[in-house]
């Protein structure tokens, strides 16, 4: 989770909350997907923490809300960066580990904006679907090794600190 401390804080707390609530041995490492150095550093501090990697949950859903001609070529590199490529470098960090321990599921949470594109939604639709292809070619590169990549796809969120507002 990025920015644990600040932004979100008040996720990070919840999410504490939660797991002690529910007796889940939970560690939340504050990570920014938009460079190696934090994926790594936060691989880092699970393995420090807990010895090995369990399992592997890409959630991110950056939004990208506008025309897709409005977006400059500059503009669009982002969501790509943190959405998809983000993703791959927490995959580099992780996958090393996974294979280590020879077991855990990589989950891709999904979106059904890559199966059915929505108006101003179009570099969005563009980012999940490219994101999506991740698990299924990671299945052919590392079921050997115990690892399960799956997709999660779940419909549209309409509460929430992720809702989609239009």
């Amino acid at each position: 989770m990025p920015d644990t401390t600040d932004h979100n804080a008040e996720n990070a707390a919840a999410a504490r909350r939660h797991a002690q609530d529910n007796e889940v041995d939970l560690r939340i490492a504050d990570l920014d997907v938009t460079r190696q150095g934090p994926a790594d550093s936060a691989m880092n501090t699970v393995i420090t923490a807990h010895g090995r990697v369990d399992v592997v949950v890409h959630n991110v859903g950056h939004g990208a809300l506008g025309p897709a001609e409005a977006f400059t070529p500059g503009r669009l590199v982002g969501p790509f960066d943190r959405n998809l490529i983000g993703a791959h470098r927490v995959n580099r960090a992780a996958l090393p580990r996974m294979r280590h321990s020879r077991s855990g599921p990589l989950v891709c949470v999904g979106s059904t904006t890559s199966r059915v594109v929505h108006p101003v939604l179009g570099p969005y639709c563009a980012v999940k679907t490219a994101f999506e292809t991740l698990a299924p070619a990671a299945r052919f590169e590392v079921a050997r090794y115990g690892i399960e990549p799956v997709t999660v796809m779940p419909g549209p969120v309409t509460e929430g600190a992720g809702a989609l507002r239009l």
